[in-house]
């Protein structure tokens, strides 16, 4: 919901504003409505979730469908139908790319493909990706802060494509390092064993340092956030 809602203000946020927040957290959780269908029991609910709602190409199918709908309002008028579509394409396809760094899967081609692609880097719900965005759509509420809200967007976005970055790139270097120790041959067992035991441990202890580091370092430039947005506040109150 929240990425929704940068990306929506990313794209359509300097005609609409704080209205483009309330339009991207709509269709931001447009996708996982399909929560409501049943498919039959419980295994095909759980199956069947992430795919045709989540689907790169019934995304690329319906927003211009949505964008003209919307143009029916007259509030919706100042932006043209190729935008709207742009927009809305972004902020689905966003979700569901998001989706994809999960462990369930996402049927990201259906129909043409049902392979549900999973990267399995970040949590369902991961408060490291969340918090920045959270943050940045509450400080975009605020009428004062207007004239940095683009800054403050982007630089939440940023920050949290880092993150999925990182997660991935660190998982791929330990999943290659574990298999590389798995496929090495030796003709004493224990030795092996002990070094991939210590090897496992090693980037379990790296994985650990990486995580601190980074959280440091988003908390470093929320708190950096916070200042600016204080002072702002405190100068405009002064004034």
């Amino acid at each position: 919901m929240v990425l929704g809602s940068a990306v929506a203000y990313a794209t359509l946020g300097s005609k609409l504003g704080r209205k483009s927040l309330l339009i991207g957290a709509a269709f931001g959780t447009l996708p996982d409505l399909d929560v409501l269908i049943n498919f039959g029991g419980d295994v095909e609910n759980f199956v069947y979730h992430r795919s045709f709602s989540h689907s790169l190409f019934i995304q690329l199918l319906l927003s211009p469908l949505f964008a003209w709908l919307l143009l029916k309002m007259n509030w919706a008028k100042c932006i043209t139908m190729t935008r709207w579509s742009a927009g809305i394409f972004l902020i689905l396809s966003t979700h569901s790319l998001l989706d994809n760094f999960t462990v369930y899967g996402t049927q990201l081609l259906w129909p043409l493909s049902t392979y549900p692609f999973s990267i399995s880097s970040i949590f369902i719900i991961d408060p490291a990706y969340t918090l920045p965005l959270v943050l940045s759509c509450i400080a975009l509420c605020f009428a004062r802060m207007r004239p940095h809200a683009q800054l403050i967007n982007t630089s939440a976005l940023v920050i949290s494509l880092l993150y999925l970055i990182w997660g991935f790139t660190a998982k791929y270097y330990i999943n290659s390092k574990i298999y590389q120790a798995l496929n090495q041959k030796t003709s004493h067992s224990h030795i092996l064993k002990a070094r991939r035991l210590r090897l496992i441990l090693c980037c379990g202890a790296l994985w650990l340092l990486l995580s601190k580091v980074i959280m440091r370092f988003m908390y470093l430039c929320l708190m950096k956030l916070k200042t600016l947005i204080f002072n702002f506040t405190l100068q405009k109150t002064r004034c």
